[in-house]
């Protein structure tokens, strides 16, 4: 879900900050950019499809998967 998805990428975010991989000085950029923005993003777009959009395989992947990455990473 949701909370954990955000819960798992702080952990990994600090963990590479923790080793050394990104600066403490973008922390909180790197968790807004790099993991609120994306995960709320495929989760706006998983909400909306799964209560307005017929359920079928090929509708979850290219509306839930391929539109919300492209437009997180144009985003970012």
């Amino acid at each position: 879900g949701f909370r954990n998805a955000i819960i798992a990428s702080f952990i990994a975010l600090l963990g590479a900050n923790v080793t050394g991989y990104g600066t403490w000085e973008n922390f909180g950029v790197n968790g807004l950019l790099g993991t609120i923005l994306p995960i709320g993003t495929t989760y706006l777009f998983y909400m909306l499809s799964f209560h307005r959009i017929p359920r079928q395989l090929f509708v979850y992947i290219f509306v839930c998967a391929f539109f919300p990455a492209a437009l997180s990473i144009a985003l970012k």
